[in-house]
């Protein structure tokens, strides 16, 4: 199956388009010139589930709170995914972040929790030390 139609929802993957925007018929361009200071939308994804309004919800929150903190922030991708069940747990939801600054790749990989939204509670934690830290370092060589 190809990226192109995983990220479309084509397939079994069930994945969702990553803009409000779009799903409402809108173009990419309009889509992301809807006031946003990212210079890309944020992208979602969803694996292994239906896509969910509430979740799409909380995880476009916790992006913006990442763009106020540090608005070079230029792309962000966020995949939810439903993992195949444990035989000693529940359902556990993977997040993985993507975050992409002026010269720096930021990711956080596979932050579980059987709570969607403390899973991504956690995930955003992760990636907003990694992104002070980074912050804070082009800092120090700015001054130096």
């Amino acid at each position: 199956m190809s990226a192109a139609r995983r990220i479309l929802g084509v397939g079994r993957s069930r994945a969702l388009t990553w803009s409000k925007g779009l799903r409402e018929g809108r173009t990419y361009a309009e889509a992301s010139n809807s006031g946003d200071s990212m210079k890309q939308p944020v992208q979602i994804l969803f694996l292994g589930m239906e896509p969910s309004d509430a979740v799409e919800s909380a995880t476009r929150k916790k992006a913006d709170k990442l763009d106020r903190f540090c608005p070079d922030i230029m792309a962000c991708r966020v995949t939810i995914e439903l993992a195949s069940k444990h035989q000693q747990q529940g359902r556990p939801f993977a997040v993985r972040i993507a975050l992409t600054v002026p010269n720096h790749e930021l990711s956080v990989d596979r932050v579980h929790d059987e709570d969607v939204y403390v899973a991504l509670r956690d995930a955003f934690d992760d990636m907003r030390r990694q992104l002070e830290d980074t912050v804070r370092r082009a800092g120090q060589h700015r001054v130096g």
